[in-house]
């Protein structure tokens, strides 16, 4: 058995000595095969200097007859940089060229990037050169080259948005803040590029270089006329504050650091959304080019006016309250009855309208706290609806207060309610940015929409539904009951609390009787829309019997602090002034409202 062993081990010894000194690769017998270099051919290509007005699409194929072909390499070089015969340029110049200076592709259908001239007169003579490699690294032995002609049109370039430019050319002063919210979703600035002369069917994907300049003092913005007094030859480079930039993941720099350039300030979107952006007037340029990288001659421009809330930048410089008047008073003592007069005398007695109201507001707000108090405006005086309050404050000075506090007595004024309304878009942009609003007064959220019994909805993305969470409002007749000689009747006589700690508040006839009045008319009730608005007091009738159902008991004041928390808001639609504060029931709800409204300050 031992011998077994030895022989076999013996043989084993023997085979891998053969095989160690006899069977390496130096000792095959044969014939090596090289490898076989891949063929390149085109295909489906157009006459030899075609003429192209955009970007030509050549297609080509490779072949490996011992292995696959694993990729194509092209390059396009103008007819005026080609020295001598092409095939001597092909052996002497171009295969010299580092293979990085050539665009590698695995496709075989590649629109390829070609030359064109800034000058739309000019056709530009070039040739594409094309050659493959396969999986040994070994480049084709023929570099096929075609010849072709390029003719361009200049790229058009359009500003599609830019903030607060209107329709009508005008331009509004538009609000920012340092991150969006829930309502303000930053400034959106959106352009585009076409060539319908190259490509009359579809404009391809343009790059764009854009630059933002400002911001320039507000005083470059004319109110009146509504624009601003820059043009894109006012602004200098060193006024950038903002510009397009492949380099980074937002495609843009902002405020880019002093000596810091971009490689690369051409981008492939065609809108950016600004955040930030300081209180002054700005100038945006933006440029396209086309698909021969020729770039628009001329820039597209506008500008736009920003302003930053004061309260956020700036809260030691704000004014907390701001009182805008819109009320309108009737000169003579032939007003409709419940409607409030300019001046009146009784019992030898003058009330002055409407100094005794903007008295009765600066009393409430100074007995309320240490607030700081302002009145906006002159009172509207007049006869008919064209003399109806139009004077409200402009965005230049809403931003300069935290709260502003609406005074609406009449009933016939301004629709507050009206989505359409500039005024309504002021007190919207307002509250989008945190501004804080307390309307106080009877149809402010409708006007003079409607003139008898009945309930109007509000539109569904409106001032009262979106600002004040408010679905509708039910409206009376002026009048209730009959005339007492020159003196009518209002049904509403006061209210009841549904906060704990008001107290029943009941109207004062001795104020109403300067309306010619007894009780207020006119005085709607409110249906809110959700469990983030609050009701804080209820509407009690004189005759609660005969009133329909919608008004006894039903809401009449409504506070708001929606789920977002961006604003807060409320609505009496009853006049404060017109209650009876003789033990300090309006003043309580008074300084209560105000520290409900500055709580979180």
């Amino acid at each position: 058995m031992d011998k077994q062993k030895r022989l076999l081990l013996g043989l084993l010894i023997l085979m891998l000595s053969a095989y160690i000194f006899n069977c390496g690769p130096d000792n095959l017998i044969g014939e090596q095969v090289n490898n076989i270099p891949p063929t390149i051919k085109f295909t489906n290509l157009p006459f030899n200097d075609s003429v192209y007005s955009s970007n030509a699409t050549i297609n080509w194929y490779g072949e490996d007859e011992d292995g696959q072909v694993i990729g194509y390499y092209y390059i396009v070089v103008l007819e005026d940089d080609i020295t001598g015969e092409i095939d001597d340029y092909i052996s002497n110049e171009l295969n010299a060229l580092d293979i990085n200076e050539w665009v590698m592709t695995e496709e075989t259908e590649v629109p390829i990037q070609m030359f064109a001239s800034p000058n739309e007169e000019d056709t530009l003579h070039q040739y594409i050169f094309v050659k493959c490699q396969d999986d040994d690294d070994e480049f084709s032995t023929a570099t096929l080259y075609y010849s072709l002609f390029r003719v361009n049109r200049l790229p058009e370039t359009y500003i599609e948005e830019l903030p607060g430019n209107n329709p009508d050319t005008t331009v509004s002063p538009i609000w920012s803040l340092a991150d969006t919210n829930s309502l303000w979703q930053g400034l959106t600035i959106a352009w585009s590029g076409e060539d319908t002369l190259d490509f009359p069917d579809e404009t391809p994907e343009f790059e764009y270089e854009w630059k933002l300049y400002g911001p320039y003092d507000t005083s470059f913005y004319d109110s009146e006329a509504m624009e601003v007094n820059l043009t894109i030859d006012d602004v200098l480079e060193e006024d950038i504050i903002a510009l397009s930039c492949s380099d980074n993941e937002d495609a843009y720099f902002v405020q880019p650091p002093f000596g810091e350039t971009c490689e690369n300030t051409w981008v492939w979107n065609t809108e950016i959304t600004l955040t930030n952006a300081a209180t002054g007037c700005y100038v945006f340029s933006v440029r396209a080019r086309d698909d021969a990288l020729v770039p628009d001659t001329s820039v597209a421009w506008g500008t736009f006016v920003v302003i930053q809330p004061m309260w956020v930048h700036f809260p030691e410089l704000t004014t907390d309250i701001l009182l805008v008047q819109s009320t309108q008073y009737w000169p003579t003592d032939t007003q409709p009855q419940g409607w409030p007069r300019q001046n009146v005398d009784i019992d030898d007695s003058s009330y002055f309208f409407p100094d005794v109201v903007n008295g009765f507001y600066t009393e409430m707000v100074d007995n309320a706290g240490e607030y700081s108090f302002e009145v906006f405006g002159d009172p509207a005086i007049g006869t008919n609806s064209s003399s109806a309050p139009t004077d409200f404050p402009s965005v230049y000075e809403l931003a300069n207060y935290r709260m502003i506090i609406i005074d609406d007595i009449d009933y016939h004024g301004i629709e507050y309610g009206s989505g359409s309304d500039a005024i309504v878009q002021y007190l919207m942009d307002y509250m989008s940015v945190g501004g804080r609003v307390w309307i106080i007064g009877r149809a402010a959220l409708s006007g003079s929409g409607v003139s008898a019994i009945g309930q109007l909805q509000f539109d569904a993305a409106s001032l009262a539904v979106d600002f004040f969470d408010l679905s509708s409002a039910v409206y009376a007749e002026a009048n209730f009951s009959p005339p007492f000689g020159d003196i009518n009747y209002g049904e509403f006589v006061g209210v009841s609390p549904i906060h704990g700690s008001y107290g029943i508040m009941e109207v004062d006839t001795t104020k109403t009787l300067l309306m010619t009045q007894i009780g207020l008319n006119r005085v709607e009730t409110l249906v809110r829309s959700s469990a983030f608005s609050s009701t804080l007091f209820t509407y009690n009738a004189a005759n609660p019997d005969t009133m329909p159902a919608l008004f006894e008991n039903m809401p009449c004041a409504v506070r708001y602090f929606p789920e977002h928390e961006v604003f807060r808001s409320a609505y009496f639609s009853f006049p404060l002034y017109f209650m009876d504060n003789s033990e300090g029931q309006v003043q309580t709800v008074f300084t209560d409202m105000l520290g409900w409204f500055f709580e979180e300050d």
